[in-house]
């Protein structure tokens, strides 16, 4: 019942009939057995929890490592699930499975190169079936080894884990026995490797590219070449993959307990993060209301040039071309009727200017703006 090997309706019509449990268990342990509701979703908790009380913690951890490997010996259809726990273990303390919870679990968490997908669950089921046969024989005589350490008590098991959540046992094995199988060791980190640095390079890119975009301070927005669309795919892109790595990665996260598997999906966040915050900033500062502006007829082919002076000392350009229109970022100082300009263009045009009647004028240039004030 402890293993999970039969379901609980069978397990109530056992309890029900076996006699010795009697002198198993306490009275009152027995009496609370044979009255839970086993209909109930909680049955299985109650069940384990008095079962749990009533046994030899060690000689069950015992049995319970023993009944696992025996199973994965016989190719039973749970061996995937048991090598997944066989990695869970060994990172929980249990260093004897290293042979087999790197060199094999850590197959199941992460499928090798050559399959089809990064998960096990991903991939076809023919490909599951492959990846498991091709751990046989290899993997029996890890087991065998694993096994006569527990039955000769070269490793006592005690049932029991540490502050931190640890198992505790007792390991007489020589320095010769505890040697790793490292050419394993080595193939399956490196591919866990592998998935994390090129998830980590693609989001790197993909989240530079998004912040270069979005930080402009010159924004061309072509109309043949749906520019403004243009701007918006490289952080859309980065919305979608961050969401898939973080989703994927916290489930490999849930199995191996590894904090760097979070990584490339938590940096996409905090591009997103700084993408989204620059666009809210942005649109506030766009929101201040208009000292004056400037324009300019000459400038651009379709409508020509015009300057929004902000009350917040900021400065929005906004050239009007005949396939297209640009806008440009940037500050402004103004004192008396002095003007000085801080931003970037990409056509030429002076930066000092003075205000005279209705009229921006630029010291450094011969171009003029008419003004018109809010």
């Amino acid at each position: 019942m402890l293993a999970g090997d039969i379901e609980i309706l069978q397990f109530e019509q056992w309890a029900y009939n076996e006699a010795r449990l009697k002198d198993v268990l306490s009275d009152e342990d027995y009496l609370e057995l044979i009255s839970i509701g086993y209909g109930n979703k909680e049955a299985m908790f109650e069940v384990k929890n008095i079962l749990e009380r009533n046994s030899d913690k060690a000689e069950y951890e015992k049995w319970r490592l023993l009944h696992m490997l025996r199973k994965v010996l016989a190719m039973d259809p749970s061996t995937p699930d048991i090598l997944l726990e066989f990695y869970d273990l060994y990172c929980h303390g249990y260093n004897f499975m290293d042979n087999l919870g790197v060199g094999f679990g850590l197959k199941i968490v992460y499928p090798p190169s050559n399959y089809s997908a990064n998960t096990f669950e991903e991939l076809s089921e023919q490909e599951q079936k492959d990846l498991i046969n091709s751990f046989y024989p290899s993997i029996e005589p890890e087991i065998d080894k694993v096994i006569d350490w527990i039955e000769t008590r070269t490793l006592v098991l005690s049932g029991e884990k540490d502050e931190m959540n640890y198992y505790r046992y007792t390991d007489h094995r020589t320095h010769q026995q505890k040697r790793a199988t490292s050419y394993i060791r080595q193939d399956n980190t490196s591919g866990q490797k592998s998935i994390s640095i090129t998830q980590l390079i693609v989001i790197s890119i993909l989240g530079g590219l998004a912040v270069f975009v979005e930080f402009r301070n010159i924004r061309d927005w072509d109309l043949l070449m749906f520019g403004s669309l243009l701007h918006y795919i490289p952080v859309s892109i980065l919305l979608l993959l961050s969401i898939n790595y973080l989703v994927r990665n916290i489930q490999r996260y849930q199995r191996v307990k590894k904090k760097g598997i979070l990584i490339p999906g938590t940096i996409g966040l905090l591009f997103l993060l700084l993408v989204f915050g620059h666009m809210i900033v942005l649109s506030q500062m766009e929101k201040a209301p208009n000292l004056f502006t400037a324009h300019n007829g000459d400038i651009g082919s379709d409508g020509g040039f015009l300057l929004e002076f902000k009350s917040n000392n900021r400065i929005k350009g906004h050239r009007i071309d005949k396939f297209g229109e640009t806008f440009y970022w940037g500050s402004y100082t103004m004192k008396n009727d002095t003007v000085d300009l801080n931003i970037n263009l990409d056509f030429p045009m002076g930066r000092h200017a003075i205000i005279q009647d209705q009229t921006l004028v630029f010291l450094d240039d011969t171009v003029t703006f008419s003004i018109s004030k809010y």
